[in-house]
């Protein structure tokens, strides 16, 4: 496992191959960047032989076995691969690799169930709760990644984006309940992904279902509304359709896969904040599990850059006072 590696150490082990890259040196020698991972942590791997031939072998978010040695590289370890295939089935346990949701699925189920307690309105609850009494549905959502590889790409991954999301939608209209309705736009929280659970694939290799590559967990999602509400009598048709355009332009623009830009408060900032909640998560993943005193992350392809991770030196706390002198 990825914890157990120490520098210089010769292996033989198994990996989840999340993603992969040609890369060259500054001399221009080309390479691939692999990025491993286990339960445990993950390290960044190189194949320097035939790296272009191996480009179009390997598979993202699959097993694979390999030989190489530990090296130590700015900080942290890497690892240069000698031989590298997929694996068997039967060869490993996918329990070390699939990866769960941080403090387990059953905290963000709690979780969950405490932010729909939180809406008010009636017809906004009871669409929610038609798919919280629906176990086929739940069983699949509770396990479902939130994506293959960007953000939240392991079990129980889409269960917490989504209440993270509804937790920001308690906070931001409760700041701004002039404009933003609380109940729309938690809904539109629960909503926004449930398209996933058809669009992805639960096991390895990690990947969108045919139904997900033709058309996207954005349709998807419309439909799964109109389907539900389809078996509800006398749902208002202005909520349903702001309901409808929250799906559809959740991910802000038609290059990002929405076919129409958010148009409502709510619908806008829904937008931002699932956004902002995939992103964070993605920064997370890159730096968890490097070394404390490393001072450049490895370089990632979603944040296109390495990110500077000395802290400052901190002085001594103060005493506890107000934070600005009083005027009397």
């Amino acid at each position: 496992m990825v914890k157990d590696l120490r520098a210089k150490q010769f292996v033989t082990t198994f990996f989840l191959l999340s993603s992969f890259e040609l890369r060259r040196t500054k001399s221009g020698k080309e390479f691939l960047l692999l990025r491993l991972s286990d339960r445990t942590g993950s390290i960044i791997g190189f194949i320097w032989k035939n790296p272009t031939l191996m480009l179009h072998i390997l598979k993202e978010n699959s097993i694979v076995k390999l030989m190489g040695v530990t090296r130590q590289m700015s900080g942290s370890l890497g690892l240069d691969v000698y031989r590298i295939s997929g694996a068997e089935r039967e060869e490993v346990n996918l329990d070390d690799y699939l990866g769960v949701v941080s403090e387990g699925i059953s905290y963000w189920y709690g979780r969950l169930i405490e932010s729909v307690r939180e809406i008010r309105d009636r017809y906004c609850r009871g669409l929610i709760d038609s798919f919280l009494g629906d176990e086929a549905f739940m069983s699949s959502f509770k396990v479902c990644p939130g994506g293959v590889s960007y953000h939240h790409p392991y079990r129980g991954g889409l269960l917490e984006h989504t209440v993270m999301t509804m937790k920001q939608a308690v906070l931001i209209s409760g700041r701004l309940s002039e404009i933003i309705d609380r109940d729309l736009l938690m809904t539109g929280c629960f909503l926004h992904d449930i398209g996933k659970i058809r669009e992805l694939t639960v096991g390895l290799p990690r990947d969108y279902t045919t139904e997900g590559r033709l058309l996207g967990h954005i349709f998807l999602g419309l439909l799964m509304l109109e389907e539900r509400l389809s078996r509800m009598g006398g749902f208002p048709e202005d909520l349903t359709l702001h309901l409808r355009h929250m799906i559809l332009s959740h991910h802000g623009q038609p290059e990002h896969g929405s076919p129409i830009r958010p148009l409502t408060p709510e619908a806008f900032v829904l937008h931002l904040i699932e956004g902002s909640d995939a992103a964070i998560n993605h920064l997370y993943l890159h730096l968890r599990g490097l070394e404390k005193d490393q001072i450049w992350s490895p370089y990632d392809r979603f944040l296109k850059a390495e990110l500077y991770l000395k802290k400052f030196k901190r002085c001594e706390a103060l005493e506890r006072r107000p934070p600005f002198p009083s005027n009397g």
